[in-house]
């Protein structure tokens, strides 16, 4: 529908659970186009008579746009390419626009049909850190203390443009998403960073600056987290950019009422941890919307401080049009507007298929090159890497309509959703627990929940029956990398798991276990191992990176289990090897080489 329709769009927030979180905007009565007007000030005072007259708009405002609303600015301006940049602001105009609830119980997406290829960014790692050493120069000679330097990555696209959407929100969550399908051209929009909020005379800030990547869990991410918190250096970036927002807000706002309402909050999102501060102020009297944007466009957070000067060094540096990224998308019904800073914004061309994205990064004096690069490639790898749709389980043994480890599952499970940013209908599951057992006879089952990132909970059930006889296992000769933070959780990305254990099945064995490519023992396809030497036993260590299964933690605590590393010649003089789950329960196997 709206990848059909020329000069439609959409507006979504992944932000689970909540209501009204799609807005479409279709049948577009006309475009506001900055380059039909003499100045930018009758481009927006067109943009607030449509709102008045009842029309809801959309923005798309480049990047170059801000070099339009300083004179210091003309020589820039001169360029053909960035003039073209500048003057193609728009605002698509609609009678009303569309509010929907959508289902997210059935939200699927295929990876495989949104095939992103080709990609390069337009400078070399040497080039980078050049850059990097001319802007370090430009600090220590006062030019200026920060400046977000950034790069374009080049792409082309093969697979179903609507499955690249759902495979962005999935992969990236963020609370200002927008597609425009316009000129040709969709541009997307997978923006987790706030440019501004007016609702009447109230106006929002929200700059995002200062970053560091996730860990592989919880403990490593709140390490990660205090130290992003703590950092002098995550701090100084974030405080400029704020001091500089402070000062743009205070051309428009009633003195007195610009106020910092928060300073480094951290929010996580599935790849890093961004530091978030919020600015507030009460807009004076007869501001108008060209006053806004003439005061605080472009967003601090994505030029650096102090604004103009960096800007020109901006400039210099990259060589380039930005275009939307950097810029702002966004909305205006009546008196309450959103707009976003397009960050984690790409386009691509419909007809040719060739897309480009923006990546930066903020560089203050003591920056490190190579710290720097790394970031900026991560932070694209929503739209590069993508990780495939999956959904996280437990799986429980019902028995005598009572299942045992309930509490740990379901604590298992929290801590799971909270490190993968899953959200859980915690109602939905607690009635799809305490009525399975109801219909259920007194035979023990096996029952896996299963919970996708939106918080739908599905249930399955598997018999069980008991087995008699020696249980063999064998030894996968496929080796496992050494980090896998997804064999700590229980996730459906388990994919060499699950071929190993349907071989295990095919040949009549109990399972499979696995060592890493250092040579280390990990874990069976559904198990932990236990190894006994003596009157002692011992299990790998969950650093490692396996499953810190229900099961094991009960044998380390009754019988003293001790993690220590176990080659496979230790795994063969074993007194005895054990495999456990919860579910199955603990057995000694005989080992089949």
């Amino acid at each position: 529908m709206i990848l059909s329709e020329e000069n439609s769009a959409l507006m979504i927030s992944p932000s689970l659970l909540k209501k009204d979180s799609v807005r479409i905007f279709q049948n577009c009565k006309r475009i506001i186009r900055l380059k039909e007007f003499g100045t930018f000030e009758e481009f927006f005072d067109e943009a607030e008579k449509s709102v008045a007259a009842g029309e809801h708009l959309l923005s798309y405002i480049p990047y170059e746009t801000g070099y339009i609303f300083e004179k210091k600015f003309e020589k820039i301006l001169s360029d053909k390419e960035i003039r073209e940049s500048a003057l193609s602001a728009s605002f698509f105009c609609y009678e009303n626009s569309l509010e929907l609830t959508p289902d997210l119980s059935d939200f699927s997406f295929d990876t495989e049909k949104a095939a992103v290829k080709d990609f390069a960014i337009n400078r070399s790692k040497e080039e980078f850190r050049d850059d990097i050493e001319l802007i370090r120069a430009h600090i220590k000679e006062g030019d200026t203390y920060q400046v977000n330097y950034t790069v374009q990555g080049s792409f082309s696209f093969e697979g179903d443009f609507t499955d690249l959407l759902l495979s962005c929100v999935y992969n990236q969550s963020a609370d200002y998403v927008f597609l425009i399908n316009h000129g040709g051209k969709l541009t997307y929009s997978i923006s987790p960073e706030l440019f501004f909020t007016k609702t009447g005379d109230q106006i929002t800030v929200r700059p995002m600056k200062g970053t560091t990547k996730r860990g592989d869990d919880l403990k490593q991410d709140n390490a990660l987290i205090k130290k992003l918190f703590t950092s002098e250096k995550e701090r100084a970036e974030n405080v400029m950019i704020v001091d500089l927002m402070r000062n743009d807000l205070a051309r428009i706002c009633k003195p007195g009422s610009v106020t910092v309402k928060e300073l480094f909050r951290i929010e996580t999102y599935e790849k890093v941890h961004q530091m978030v501060s919020t600015i507030t102020g009460s807009i004076e009297k007869g501001k108008s919307l060209s006053d806004i944007f003439r005061s605080i466009f472009p967003c601090g957070s994505i030029t650096g401080a102090p604004k103009i000067r960096t800007m020109e060094i901006i400039r210099e540096r990259e060589q380039r049009v930005r275009g939307i990224y950097c810029g702002s998308i966004g909305f205006i019904e009546g008196e309450n507007a959103s707009f976003n800073v397009a960050i984690r914004t790409f386009e691509i061309d419909k007809s040719t298929r060739k897309g480009i994205i923006g990546l930066g990064s903020g560089i203050v004096f003591d920056a490190n090159p190579e710290s720097e690069y790394e970031e900026t490639l991560l932070k694209g790898t929503f739209l590069t890497n993508p990780g495939r749709e999956f959904f996280i389980f437990e799986s429980l043994l019902l028995k005598r309509a009572k299942y045992d480890y309930l509490k740990d599952h379901i604590q298992r499970l929290n801590r799971t959703a909270e490190f993968l940013d899953f959200k859980i209908d915690h109602y939905d599951l607690a009635v799809k627990i305490n009525t399975t057992p109801i219909v259920r006879s007194y035979h023990p089952y096996k029952i896996k929940f299963s919970v996708s990132k939106y918080g739908f909970v599905s249930v399955d059930e598997t018999r069980i029956f008991s087995e008699k006889g020696v249980k063999r296992v064998g030894i996968a000769d496929e080796m496992l990398p050494v980090k896998d933070k997804f064999r700590l959780y229980k996730t459906t990305i388990r994919d060499v798991y699950n071929r190993w254990y349907a071989k295990a099945t095919e040949e009549g064995l109990y399972d499979y276990l696995f060592f890493n490519e250092e040579g280390y023992l990990l874990e069976g396809c559904i198990n932990n191992v236990v190894i006994q030497e003596g009157d002692k036993a011992f299990t790998p260590p969950i650093k490692l990176h396996i499953l810190p299964g229900i099961m094991l933690s009960k044998l380390k605590k009754v019988y003293k289990v001790t993690e220590e590393l176990i080659t496979k010649d230790r795994l063969l003089n074993a007194d005895k090897i054990y495999l456990c789950n919860s579910v199955r329960g603990a057995h000694v196997v005989k080992l089949i080489l």
